[in-house]
């Protein structure tokens, strides 16, 4: 039996081709190559930490983890597109970019005693050296 309902209310599952996903993976990462080619290391960096997460036949996002990233990434989106549209062979391939915010990048030490600390938290056996050799943080 098929239910009569509208459109607006029946929900379609999209589903992205398992070779679909790898196109977008080797075009992803022959434009990294390009980058590095053209020596842009900041945005290689970037774009190494940060894998494209597909969300539909057309849809990417790119998750960033501050404005200014998220700034580099607006800057270089045109080439982006167009070789990744022209790699994939989706014209209507989109990015969105979205920032992420998490507990390591809003604290940033400043001082030496802040990274001393921030160092300690990470490694507490600092700390112990630190007593053994009677040092002092300025």
């Amino acid at each position: 039996m098929v239910e009569n309902t509208p459109a607006s209310e029946q929900k379609a599952e999209v589903v992205i081709p398992a070779d679909d996903k790898k196109d977008f993976a080797t075009a992803w990462e022959e434009y990294v190559q390009g980058l590095r080619d053209a020596n842009k290391r900041l945005l290689v960096g970037l774009f190494e930490k940060t894998t494209p997460d597909v969300q539909g036949a057309n849809v990417f996002v790119l998750h960033v983890p501050h404005k200014v990233s998220a700034d580099m990434v607006e800057d270089e989106r045109q080439d982006m597109m167009v070789f990744l549209r022209r790699r994939t062979g989706n014209m209507n391939l989109n990015m969105q970019v979205d920032i992420v915010q998490s507990a390591e990048n809003d604290i940033v030490p400043y001082t030496n005693r802040e990274k001393f600390e921030s160092l300690v938290q990470k490694n507490p056996k600092l700390m112990d050296l630190k007593n053994a050799l009677d040092l002092e943080i300025e």
